[in-house]
């Protein structure tokens, strides 16, 4: 096993200051980024991603986690945050592990994460050796509608006037922001996550692509999504692989937890 630090820093942004956290591995000169979820399941995630980051640093390969613009311990309020800032942030941890002597070579992303990672070497036109997606998001619009149904939900449990996603959807658009499971979501965030798909922002950038899907019911049919990632793979032309964990959904569990498995299979893709 290889001998690694644990270093937090604050790194500025082009909004605020940004949290970064490394597990540098002393034998590493190149690192994994891991890309965060969105909102509330960057809660249930951020364990499994830790242990993960932790797991492959201890197996010689350094990692790092950032927390975006508006979440986690960085700078400014979620109410703050843009799709474009959350791309700047991206390109500016790449840079400053590059500053290290520890430039990224893969990726690791969660869900929406998925998309913006993408997005995020579209922009900035980088590109990585090897990219794994854990559970990913194709349709940012469905996310959000996804989302939104959490606001659909707890109105039902209280008195008061029903709401329904396109209800929200409509006072969005009309410049209202709104707050969802204790986040206040400003309309021009959501309207760039719900313009954005994965099989329209991924490209050749994203290397040798790995998909690990979490599944509770092993053998079952293959989901839309999986689907499309093969699909995706065919038409960039990149090596891909798509593989089914056994567990539970971690980034939507009531509890935070995590998977041993999901973190095995990770190592063994970015290491072996």
């Amino acid at each position: 096993m290889t001998r690694s630090s644990l270093q937090t820093e604050f790194v500025a942004g082009s909004a605020g200051h940004l949290h970064l956290t490394s597990w540098q591995a002393n034998t590493s000169t190149t690192c994994t980024l891991f890309v965060p979820p969105f909102a509330e399941e960057l809660n249930k995630s951020r364990r499994q991603i830790a242990v993960t980051a932790q797991a492959l640093a201890n197996r010689g390969q350094s990692a790092a986690v950032l927390d975006l613009f508006g979440t986690g311990d960085s700078e400014g309020d979620f109410s703050d945050a843009l799709w474009d800032i959350w791309l700047s942030d991206i390109d500016r941890a790449f840079k400053v592990l590059e500053a290290k002597g520890c430039a990224v070579d893969s990726i690791v992303a969660t869900r929406l994460g998925c998309l913006l990672a993408c997005d995020a070497m579209r922009a900035s036109n980088r590109s990585v050796r090897q990219t794994v997606f854990w559970q990913p998001v194709n349709s940012g619009y469905r996310h959000v509608s996804s989302f939104l149904r959490i606001a659909v939900a707890s109105s039902l449990m209280r008195s008061g006037p029903r709401v329904s996603v396109d209800g929200l959807r409509e006072s969005l658009a009309r410049g209202s922001s709104l707050e969802v499971a204790g986040y206040s979501l400003s309309p021009a965030l959501l309207k760039s996550i719900d313009s954005l798909s994965l099989t329209a922002v991924a490209d050749q950038r994203v290397g040798r692509l790995h998909t690990l899907f979490v599944s509770r019911k092993q053998g079952a049919k293959p989901a839309v999504d999986e689907t499309r990632i093969e699909d995706l793979a065919k038409r960039l032309g990149v090596r891909s692989v798509v593989l089914e964990i056994p567990g539970v959904p971690f980034w939507a569990a009531s509890e935070v937890v995590t998977n041993d498995e999901l973190t095995m299979a990770t190592c063994q893709i970015l290491i072996d």
